[in-house]
């Protein structure tokens, strides 16, 4: 038989006060493993590793959903199927009424979890579904906004080239003008010379 430990032997082992032990177990009840009910209650040895899980993701500031997809992850058998090795009723001469008890309790508790586990999964998985579906919005939006940045890099680009363009117009107009002046200087000044010559 596993040995048992209580929440105080558990806190002094953790370093995790025993009121923030009842808090982790009031609110991820389907990932400890737990035998008997009431004062009677006892946890199996992975409960300290859930509760140290549970423990140090708090401390890294993750929320309700992230721990919960950690706990998920690393134990799942705890909340998708009860160990029922760890609560089968074994009556022999050797065992002591507690003990019998704890057993029963745990069994009972095995139970109980069957029943909770639908209703816990619908309600993780609709916290999932909300959280994705936040994330998503989030993910739209920015691709939005860089749609716009784009649309308004797009257009000072076609303003840049038109005015590009239109300069070199000016450009080009400005020289030809240049060059008929030029051109027409160059003409007068060879007539005049000519008419010299001529007198």
């Amino acid at each position: 038989m596993q040995e048992l430990f209580t929440l105080k032997y558990i806190s002094q082992k953790t370093s995790i006060p025993e009121s923030t032990l009842q808090y982790y177990r009031t609110t991820y009840p389907n990932y400890l493993p737990i035998a008997g009910n009431g004062k009677r209650k006892r946890y199996y040895p992975l409960a300290l590793d859930v509760f140290t899980t549970i423990s140090n993701s708090a401390k890294q500031g993750m929320d309700k959903l992230a721990i919960t997809a950690i706990l998920e992850k690393e134990y799942p058998c705890i909340n998708v199927k009860p160990d029922y090795t760890q609560v089968t009723l074994q009556y022999n001469s050797e065992k002591t009424n507690e003990e019998k008890m704890l057993l029963i309790d745990s069994y009972k508790h095995a139970m109980q979890q069957i029943t909770s586990i639908t209703v816990n999964t619908v309600a993780q998985q609709k916290d999932e579904s909300y959280y994705l579906n936040s994330k998503i919005q989030k993910l739209d939006n920015k691709v939005q906004e860089l749609e716009n940045e784009v649309q308004q890099l797009k257009g000072m680009e076609d303003r840049i080239r038109l005015e590009i363009l239109d300069r070199m117009k000016l450009i080009e107009t400005q020289l030809c003008q240049n060059f008929e002046t030029k051109t027409k200087e160059m003409v007068m000044n060879i007539m005049a010379e000519i008419f010299k010559k001529a007198e």
